[in-house]
């Protein structure tokens, strides 16, 4: 598999990272007095911060036409973002990542154990011990 990079370059038409790229970071937090999860929009290096984001109601040819996307991130700052939505309790709603991946191969692994060692106790009582047998290593 490429690297993020490299699809995100690709999908973007090869946009060269500029420095508000590299330097803007969107952060959230968990706000569970409001049922939400708060942004800050800022930038490391001036200080700035976004304080207001409008909405805008298009007409129809406005809105069949293309236009840029409102910000880029980085990719250091959108992994950031990831990380803190995680940290906020989001999950990816299709599939379960790599962590619902070890999860069902851990269930799996129990599972199978368990079978093993019923099989096991059918062949082998409990209270004996399975000697090797001679010329088996």
């Amino acid at each position: 598999m490429r690297p993020a990079a490299a699809r995100c370059s690709k999908w973007l038409g090869g946009t060269v990272e500029t420095e508000f790229m590299r330097t803007t970071e969107i952060r959230v937090q968990s706000a569970p007095w409001n049922a939400a999860i708060e942004v800050l929009i800022h930038d490391r290096t001036t200080r700035a911060v976004a304080t207001n984001i409008e909405m805008k109601t298009l007409t129809d040819e406005e809105a069949a036409t293309w236009r840029p996307p409102v910000m880029t991130l980085g990719i250091e700052s959108a992994q950031t973002l990831m990380d803190d939505l995680w940290r906020c309790g989001l999950r990816p709603s299709e599939g379960a990542g790599s962590a619902g991946a070890l999860s069902a191969t851990q269930k799996h692994l129990d599972d199978m154990r368990k079978i093993a060692l019923t099989m096991l106790e059918r062949v082998v009582p409990p209270n004996k011990k399975i000697q090797p047998q001679a010329g088996r290593k």
